[in-house]
């Protein structure tokens, strides 16, 4: 694992073998420069990865290290069996380098290679968002699961993208989709294809879904929003980025971010929102009749204002959904414009009741 150095800037060796790897922790430990981390592979000569793990764990010399064991899909691992043991995390090779430095973060307490974990928002979330979770490291899971629920949010985990398609067909009333672009079965551009498919055929609502990926190549945004993703998130997820995304992309309504966007100015804040309440039925009815009329262009220039309007409170499903409609009336083509204006009107719904609970609060 070169970037160990090379990229996190870490200090490390490297064993071929279980006694080997015990005779550095020991040469090491004695002279005061024990080592925080080890990552055991499973199968390895002599000494198989749970019996290194049980040797340094049963001498208190050792005992402090932290163990992270590296598993292949043919051994089916026991996670209480390690936590036992005192194995922190394992991962299934082959392994990501986004999925090991989740994994090493967690086991050394929240920092490493400088990707700090910046503490979750203190404030609970004004409203109580149902999240899907589509991801199949267990690592992964957590992290994200965490900082989620810290904030005062319900998840739900699917382990594949076909898992995800499942759970979207039950009656759970999910606000937001978190999906993995990299799964087993199905990855997250395939089940994302699938539940807008879905979608239109049904002539329902939309569920935002954002995209959680590792990679940071040319051109993946752009493959994540063609496939139908409404964001995008990087892998090692920062808990602060991780709830601005899925609040902003669920139409979730911050009072104390909108207000810093004012320079910290709640009158003003609340004068604007007062504004913007009662104009609101003005512009959605522009709307309404720029669909009714089948005119492009007077729905490109409604959708424009109601988008500029509603984006100085951070509302994003609502600024989404208007400038889907923008984006049809430039085109020219309104065939789902009508179901556009309905997700439009659910998410200026929710923000009202949301900004009305911050108002009062």
């Amino acid at each position: 694992m070169p970037w160990l150095s090379a990229s996190w800037k870490m200090r490390h060796d490297s064993a071929t073998s279980g006694p080997e790897a015990l005779a550095k922790l020991y040469r090491e430990c004695g002279a005061g420069d024990p080592y925080d981390l080890v990552i055991l592979d499973m199968q390895m000569p002599d000494m198989d990865g749970v019996d290194v793990a049980r040797a340094i764990k049963s001498d208190p010399k050792l005992s402090a290290t932290r163990l992270v064991v590296l598993t292949s899909l043919a051994y089916h691992a026991d996670e209480s069996d390690f936590r036992r043991i005192g194995i922190s995390a394992y991962l299934t090779k082959p392994v990501k380098q986004s999925d090991l430095l989740d994994a090493m973060a967690i086991v050394l307490g929240g920092e490493v290679m400088g990707a700090s974990r910046e503490a979750t928002p203190k404030r609970k979330a004004t409203r109580r968002l149902k999240i899907l979770l589509a991801e199949d490291n267990p690592v992964n899971q957590q992290v994200a699961s965490r900082i989620l629920e810290r904030r005062g949010h319900a998840v739900i985990v699917a382990g594949d993208g076909r898992s995800a398609l499942a759970a979207l067909e039950g009656a759970h009333g999910f606000d937001a989709v978190l999906m993995d672009v990299q799964m087993p079965e199905m990855d997250g551009l395939e089940a994302t294809r699938a539940i807008r498919e879905r979608e239109r055929g049904a002539g329902g609502g939309r569920v935002p879904i954002i995209a959680m990926t590792a990679h940071a190549m040319e051109g993946d945004r752009e493959r994540c929003l063609a496939a139908g993703m409404d964001g995008y998130i990087s892998k090692p997820v920062e808990a602060d980025d991780l709830v601005r995304t899925v609040e902003r992309a669920a139409g979730a309504f911050d009072a104390s971010r909108a207000a810093a966007r004012l320079g910290g100015d709640e009158n003003l804040l609340r004068e604007l929102l007062e504004l913007f309440l009662a104009d609101a039925p003005r512009m959605v009815s522009e709307v309404r009749d720029a669909i009714d009329a089948k005119d492009a262009e007077a729905l490109r220039r409604a959708a424009h204002a109601l988008k500029g309007s509603v984006a100085n409170f951070g509302a994003g499903g609502a600024v989404d959904a208007a400038r889907r409609l923008e984006t049809m009336g430039a085109a020219g083509n309104l065939a789902d414009a009508r179901a556009a204006l309905s997700e439009l009107e659910q998410a200026l719904d929710a923000f009202k009741e949301e900004a009305s609970k911050g108002r009062t609060s």
